[in-house]
């Protein structure tokens, strides 16, 4: 369960009752720094997969139909579930702030099975840290190798491309720092630009033997 948040069959924006439920949602000090609406279109949510970052909230708008906004795998809810909310005329909105980095898919329930499933990603915020400190190509045993030293918020992931095509992704360990490894280079000049979950972007250049 995140930090601040109260699980509970029924949700609801917050300080409203939805089935019977009263929602205690987070303290001012956690407030939603930005709200990403869903809508519920037909059988779908649109968008259904969203990125938002830690204090964001996520408000599912309804139009038509019996739906739910489900924790859990397409068509099983998580067993440590943050919310199992309805969605309907009775409840046209639900709204719940995500606190924890990571990804959390949920579904409807009724409509699983017809593809009405979603994920919300929650990226760290970018802090000014994320760096790319070393890349450097080395030929070895006739084969030019190259490791991508980066620094960024801890659990924040990365996709390093180079200028010739080759990507690599990872995820910021918990010293802040992280690798992408290249083999089988081409010589000469080219650029390596790492782009982080949080939206940063940086580049370093690099030349092979």
């Amino acid at each position: 369960m995140q930090n601040g948040m109260k699980r509970a069959r029924g949700f609801a924006v917050a300080g409203v009752a939805v089935a019977g439920v009263a929602v205690a949602m987070a303290t001012a000090a956690v407030m939603a720094r930005e709200i990403v609406i869903v809508n519920q279109t037909g059988d779908s949510f649109e968008p259904a997969d969203v990125t938002i970052h830690p204090g964001d909230s996520v408000r599912w708008i309804w139009s038509s139909g019996m739906h739910t906004v489900t924790h859990g795998d397409p068509c099983t809810r998580d067993p440590n579930f943050l919310f199992d909310a309805p969605l309907n005329a009775d409840n046209p909105q639900f709204e719940f702030q995500f606190l924890s980095v990571g990804g959390v898919p949920y579904f409807c329930e009724p409509h699983c099975f017809f593809g009405m499933t979603g994920t919300v990603t929650v990226a760290p915020l970018c802090d000014g840290r994320e760096a790319i400190t070393s890349a450097k190509c080395r030929e070895r045993n006739g084969i030019n190798k190259m490791t991508v030293k980066l620094t960024g918020v801890v659990a924040d992931t990365f996709t390093v491309s180079l200028s010739t095509g080759e990507t690599k992704s990872g995820t910021i360990g918990d010293r802040g720092t992280g690798k992408a490894k290249f083999k089988n280079l081409a010589p000469g000049p080219g650029t390596a630009t790492a782009r982080y979950g949080c939206g940063a972007e940086v580049s370093a250049n690099y030349d092979c033997p």
